[in-house]
């Protein structure tokens, strides 16, 4: 079967993004470090990374609820939340 590695890297930080919602944060932070194993070029990681930060944003406006959550994910996992990474 043939490995999408730009779908896997999205993937990881997706289930990264869940956990840290169910406050599962040490399996989020190893779910961001398996994305980061995977190889991807900085323009296509900085673009999935730029598609993560806009899922977070719909993320906040359908489930205000979760929004502090999520922007704290954000903030500690995103480079585009966090340009000096």
């Amino acid at each position: 079967m043939f490995e999408n590695p730009e779908k896997r890297y999205y993937a990881y930080y997706g289930i990264a993004l869940t956990s840290y919602l169910l406050g599962q944060s040490e399996d989020a932070e190893g779910y961001v470090n398996e994305a980061k194993a995977v190889q991807v070029d900085p323009y296509t990681q900085s673009e999935i990374e730029r598609l993560m930060e806009y899922d977070v944003k719909l993320l906040q406006a359908e489930q205000q609820w979760l929004s502090k959550q999520a922007n704290d994910f954000s903030k500690k996992y995103l480079t585009q939340s966090n340009p000096g990474l």
